[in-house]
């Protein structure tokens, strides 16, 4: 497009419900989404959103060091900012798009990191509802797992959208999880977020996940089959919703069939 401000969600506000353009985000990825790897890819591409990776809630609002976790836009004069003394909003945005993922099921915890994370001049902060680690959904409890439930969720997207004033608060979550694996679990997951919760835009992978040890975080990306339908079917189902599919992407070419249609499995769309 000519309008290339149209590709970014710089302008995407807390009030805006729906994402009028096409988005390609760079998924987070542990101990890669680091900032030597965010500069890179923001010299490579002006316009695909690139993620953090995912910080814990209660990291970002006990750490003294906060400008470690999340300091990573830079100001008109080169440096980082994020000082706890002195925070201010980046001013060249060097690094935007760019969206802060968070995780947690504590809602004090992700409110005060949400705060947090608007404070510091990211776009959007995102909750995980998908990383399946037995470190994180297992012994923590949160990631994947929030999925079964449901109350939690909604009250830590709640909680959140309630103390950010100018971002929106998206969650990134599975198409399923374990025996709840249903297209109406997933609808009605979705619908409480969207209706209790006040989330409106949502990054699906779209694959289920396997917890309990079954299958490690490694294999949980790419052993259980896509199903983008799913994740079609959505869209279909809450219009006034943006969704991102996430999952299995190989390329740019892929994101284009994706996004565009294209009669090639799995890119049809019903």
């Amino acid at each position: 497009r000519e309008n290339h401000d149209a590709m970014t969600p710089t302008n995407l506000t807390k009030d805006s419900n729906k994402t009028t353009c096409k988005e390609l985000h760079i998924a987070p990825m542990l101990d890669v989404s680091k900032p030597e790897f965010l500069n890179l890819m923001r010299i490579l591409t002006k316009r695909a959103i690139i993620w953090t990776e995912m910080v814990v809630d209660e990291t970002i609002a006990h750490t003294d060091d906060i400008h470690r976790h999340l300091g990573f836009i830079r100001t008109s004069e080169g440096e980082t900012f994020g000082n706890e003394k002195k925070r201010r909003r980046c001013d060249d945005r060097f690094l935007n798009p760019i969206v802060c993922q968070i995780g947690g099921r504590d809602e004090d915890y992700s409110a005060r990191a949400a705060r947090i994370v608007e404070e510091y001049g990211y776009n959007e902060v995102n909750l995980n509802i998908d990383c399946p680690s037995n470190r994180v959904s297992g012994k923590r409890q949160f990631g994947a797992v929030l999925m079964k439930q449901a109350d939690t969720a909604v009250l830590v997207v709640s909680a959140m959208n309630s103390t950010t004033t100018r971002i929106p608060v998206s969650v990134k979550t599975r198409i399923g999880i374990d025996d709840f694996d249903t297209i109406e679990y997933l609808f009605r997951f979705i619908e409480r977020l969207r209706n209790e919760a006040g989330c409106r835009k949502f990054v699906i992978h779209a694959r289920k996940c396997v917890l309990g040890g079954l299958l490690t975080p490694a294999q949980n990306r790419i052993v259980p089959p896509l199903n983008y339908p799913r994740v079609y079917k959505l869209c279909h189902r809450f219009p006034d919703c943006s969704f991102v599919l996430n999952g299995g992407v190989p390329g740019l070419q892929a994101a284009k069939n994706i996004c565009f249609g294209s009669l090639a499995p799995p890119y049809n769309k019903p």
